[in-house]
């Protein structure tokens, strides 16, 4: 024997619940609380249509045509691997350049070079590694950051870090 959801709602006494998504609708928003809204809601309502993925697709872009106007040129975009992913794969006269993309909106709680830490890095290192592997290379290689913050202010770090801060 089975009931519906709005019987067994008023069997114990309390109110009716919606049996559809119009009904819902209307009951969600009488539950809301002032002050507390969904976080989800707001960064929607902050940027309509864009999320966090094609964000960063869109600051990898500004910075490889940062890095192209100086003279870089890529080799590779995105490369992914079991380790982890490399933004851009880039050749800088006789030099492989492997470049972290970091963007941070507001620098409040870090800037966005900061996030590179010692785990960030050793995955870095370790999907280079792969990339080396899957593709032979006779050239210096070195680890570059490209740090995007607020409105597109864009600081290069070349050298950022090393083998040797496995």
């Amino acid at each position: 024997m089975t009931r519906s959801l709005a019987r067994l709602g008023r069997d114990r006494g309390g109110p009716s619940r919606p049996t559809t998504l119009e009904q819902a609708a209307p009951a969600a928003a009488e539950h809301s609380t002032p002050g507390c809204d969904d976080r989800r809601e707001t960064a929607r309502a902050r940027s309509p249509g864009i999320g966090r993925q094609s964000v960063g697709e869109e600051k990898e872009r500004l910075a490889e045509l940062f890095l192209r106007a100086q003279g870089l040129s890529v080799i590779t975009r995105n490369h992914r691997c079991r380790y982890g992913e490399i933004d851009l794969v880039m050749r800088d006269a006789g030099v492989l350049a492997f470049v972290e993309v970091r963007y941070r909106r507001s620098n409040r709680f870090g800037g966005p070079a900061e996030t590179v830490d010692r785990r960030k890095q050793r995955r870095l290192i370790a999907a280079a590694g792969h990339y080396l592997q899957s593709h032979p290379c006779t050239l210096p290689c070195r680890f570059d950051v490209v740090a995007i913050s607020g409105q597109n202010q864009i600081q290069w770090i070349k050298h950022a870090f090393g083998l040797e801060s496995r």
